[in-house]
């Protein structure tokens, strides 16, 4: 800890004296040992120590006994009760689940409300961008029209597709809310189960100490289920080899030539998406976009060849500190948060993706229903894990809310390759630009690093 030696010795005697108070307060030997443990948050340092017992407050003035045997003892808990008294403004104490929990301030960082500014700006501007690379997909769907029918859609899909197209705006707002958790899941009705899963994040958050078991529990499932996809990616190529030739056998070349419009649809449409943060870039910034294009080109050719927003994201972070002039505090915050939320070549992936398939199946999408996408493309974005085939997995839900049959999604596994690079190369530029305008936001960023050559 970076902390003057004085504040440093301060600490220490509250830690060692809240730590004898505690260990008086315990009261039966089985009981677990005292846990203390340092905390770094926002640049925050505090140290929180964890013990079990009765509820005390050593912070309170101490009781003093009258029994003579006693008096050694009451003395000690009289001079450990005005040191802490004394300091009071730097100790708080809880009491939950039998547990006495107390907190000490060792250092109040006077930037905390900076991080939170910063987290607010740069979460509002990665929903932004996320926003523009949706509106971005459907229309360069609707300007291109790739695809036609020539799926048959099944009669309960087609009499489902039919009723959603009378379906209003404030119904879809008012149904994102599940009457039955269950049925949520076994309909892939994916809005109401993001719903469910935001609902549980909020929950679990509030609950203290108790939650700690239940993110365990999520966490692992979470990399469970990671795993598992991967070891089904892992089977794509023959899985693909065996739809492209069954897809050939019954359509013909025309399916191949519908397949080759859509690349170029996708394509054309992140093309569109990074003309647009080269906008972004000069309006917030007043810099100018191709320095950015030329600093930053290495990283989008490297993020195009690892495919996976996580594993590029340690390169991003250091062509920003050391190519384009940001902060290390603003590039260690911000293209974190990007890599987790932004997936803006993503959006425009899935938008484009999910209109193509509707378009083979002759599902009309327009109205309520495209409002409908354009919501689930944002949650589905923002909850997808930056791995390589992730988005390819989140379109096998999303199809469903369109009517569409899941076995759809077989018809774009033999390109799902080359997407996941393309859309990779948007996502992490997608960060890097969040991070550049936060810097110049704050009047953080190094101009002339960024003007360099």
């Amino acid at each position: 800890m970076k902390l003057p030696q004085k504040r440093l010795t301060r600490t220490l005697l509250l830690t060692e004296e809240c730590v004898a108070a505690l260990v008086e307060n315990l009261t039966q030997k089985k009981e677990r040992p005292i846990e203390v443990c340092v905390r770094k948050h926002l640049g925050d340092i505090s140290i929180r120590i964890t013990a079990e017992g009765e509820e005390y407050d050593p912070t309170l003035e101490a009781h003093t006994g009258t029994e003579s045997d006693d008096q050694d003892r009451d003395v000690q808990a009289a001079l450990r009760s005005r040191i802490l008294q004394a300091y009071g403004n730097e100790l708080s104490h809880t009491y939950k689940n039998k547990r006495n929990i107390l907190f000490i301030t060792a250092k109040k960082s006077g930037q905390k409300s900076l991080y939170l500014i910063l987290g607010a700006f740069a979460l509002a501007f990665y929903l932004f961008t996320s926003m523009c690379a949706i509106a971005i997909g459907i229309g360069m769907f609707f300007l291109l029209q790739p695809g036609a029918p020539v799926m048959e859609l099944p009669m309960a899909a087609a009499q489902e597709t039919a009723q959603m197209e009378n379906v209003s705006i404030l119904n879809i707002i008012v149904n994102i809310v599940p009457d039955n958790i269950v049925t949520a899941f076994q309909n892939a009705d994916m809005l109401r189960v993001i719903f469910i899963a935001v609902l549980c994040g909020i929950a679990v958050g509030a609950i203290g100490e108790q939650g700690k078991v239940l993110r365990d529990i999520f966490n692992a499932c979470n990399e469970l289920f990671l795993r598992i996809t991967r070891m089904i990616i892992s089977l794509v190529p023959v899985a693909t080899f065996c739809a492209i030739t069954s897809l050939v056998a019954t359509t013909g070349l025309e399916m191949l030539k519908m397949l080759a419009s859509l690349v170029g649809t996708i394509l054309l449409g992140l093309i569109v998406l990074i003309l647009v943060y080269g906008l972004l870039i000069f309006l917030f910034t007043r810099e100018s976009p191709f320095t950015f294009y030329r600093k930053y080109s290495p990283c989008m050719l490297l993020a195009f060849t690892l495919s996976s927003s996580n594993a590029v994201m340690p390169s991003t972070i250091e062509y920003c500190e050391n190519k384009l002039g940001v902060p290390p505090k603003i590039a260690s915050f911000s293209i974190p948060l990007g890599s987790t939320i932004n997936m803006d070549g993503s959006c425009v992936y899935l938008a484009v993706s999910a209109l193509f398939l509707a378009n083979i199946y002759g599902v009309e999408i327009a109205g309520s229903t495209l409002l409908t996408l354009a919501i689930s493309v944002m949650m589905l974005a923002i909850g997808a894990p930056g791995v390589t085939g992730a988005a390819f997995i989140c379109l096998s839900t999303l199809v469903v809310q369109l009517g569409i049959p899941v076995e759809a999604v077989t018809i774009l596994m033999g390109i799902d390759q080359l997407m996941s690079m393309l859309r990779t190369t948007a996502n992490s530029t997608g960060d890097a630009v969040g991070a550049l305008v936060v810097a110049k936001s704050e009047k953080m960023l190094d101009v002339d690093m960024y003007r360099s050559k």
